[in-house]
């Protein structure tokens, strides 16, 4: 005869499932913080990224451009020409407009050359919602005139961009100055020996990251030889 306790035969207590049920819950309470936690880190990684990511590609194509300016004094009006440099200090944000070779070719057998106007600034531009955010924009028209404001189209860097100056080295007065006018009478038919580029942009955290560098213009010499 097999004598067997009512307890073997009675199952789990209402007590045990509800512990049981409780624990699983915590468990399962922690896995999605962790896994909350993780999304969250990954966009903030990315968002980070991003960042320095468009500032470091954005002062790098302000490099190539910048390096590859140019002055030409063929055209018909003797007085003036339709290629220039122009720096100009406003406020948190340069301007910096000027005729260069850095073209790039997107279409075969355009009816381009490697000569275009480019012009940077920073402009506020409607962001999610209504959120406005500050880009520094370059415009670049392939067909080069007098008008370095319109024209051309514009093309979208870097967003969240706090301040964005240039010095220029004038190599006549042996300093760094401000501002540059290749059709002023300072910098009358002259380049910049080198240009230092200044930008302040907003990281994920919303603090601010400067980036700093400098380009040097491989035709200033020459515009110095025949200025002078």
């Amino acid at each position: 005869m097999r004598i067997t306790s009512p307890r073997a035969d009675s199952g789990f207590t209402f007590i045990e499932l509800l512990v049981a049920i409780t624990i699983l819950s915590a468990a399962f309470a922690i896995l999605v913080a962790v896994f909350a936690r993780n999304i969250k880190g990954q966009r903030y990684a990315e968002a980070q990224d991003l960042a320095y990511s468009q500032a470091r590609i954005s002062v790098a194509r302000l490099v190539s451009d910048i390096e590859m300016a140019f002055l030409s004094d063929h055209h018909p009006d003797a007085e003036n020409s339709l290629t220039f440099f122009r720096g100009k200090r406003e406020g948190d944000f340069d301007r910096l407009a000027f005729t260069t070779m850095a073209h790039q070719w997107v279409r075969k057998n355009a009816k381009e050359s490697d000569q275009t106007e480019v012009a940077y600034k920073v402009v506020e531009l409607d962001g999610d919602g209504d959120e406005k955010k500050t880009w520094l924009v370059r415009r670049e028209a392939p067909r080069i005139d007098d008008d370095a404001d319109h024209g051309g189209r514009f093309y979208r860097l870097a967003d969240n961009v706090a301040e964005l100056h240039f010095r220029y080295w004038d190599i006549v007065k042996e300093e760094w100055v401000d501002e540059w006018d290749s059709e002023g009478v300072d910098a009358k038919g002259r380049l910049p020996e080198y240009v230092e580029i200044q930008m302040t942009f907003l990281d994920a955290d919303s603090e601010k990251v400067a980036l700093s560098t400098r380009a040097s213009i491989g035709m200033w010499k020459n515009r110095l030889l025949y200025t002078n």
